[in-house]
């Protein structure tokens, strides 16, 4: 995720140079100026579709880990109703055992 915000800040920090270098061309040149403006745009537009690109997959992470998360989550109470059942089953079979040792010891 991190990675991701590096990667549009310096997307940004590029795009902004770029637009720097643009504006301080020579105004004598029209045709040149003209050039490096449509050489801006298009690169502008690419560095657009990078940035949008890095945010569509920050929130494709994001989504996956809230899915992890919700399955983990999930996970977890799975295992926590099987240790209860566990402890149940458990539980009734000592229950059984005492009552039948003490319905044996009681024919004795």
């Amino acid at each position: 995720m991190e990675e991701m915000r590096r990667k549009a800040r310096e997307l940004r920090e590029e795009l902004a140079a770029m637009k720097s270098q643009a504006s301080r061309a020579d105004d004598k040149e029209g045709t040149s100026r003209e050039s490096a403006t449509l050489n801006l745009k298009r690169q502008t537009a690419d560095i657009m579709k990078e940035i949008n690109g890095v945010k569509s997959s920050a929130i494709k992470a994001q989504s996956n880990l809230a899915q992890q998360r919700k399955n983990a989550a999930e996970q977890a109470k799975l295992e926590t109703e099987a240790i209860e059942w566990e402890a149940k089953a458990a539980a009734d079979l000592a229950e059984a055992e005492a009552k039948a040792r003490a319905e044996h010891e009681a024919k004795l």
